[in-house]
């Protein structure tokens, strides 16, 4: 299964958030990435 999310913050000034993946107990993360802007985090 792949998921994909999009934000965007529609204020000028930065947010600071905290994410919580949308999953079921019995179901786990093997791989990820985040990219914000023009950056890139594999994990």
């Amino acid at each position: 299964m792949e998921i994909n999310q999009n934000f965007k913050n529609p204020f000028t000034t930065k947010l600071e958030a905290v994410y919580i993946f949308p999953l079921l107990d019995e179901v786990a993360v093997d791989d990820m990435v985040i990219r914000i802007s023009d950056r890139t985090n594999s994990g």
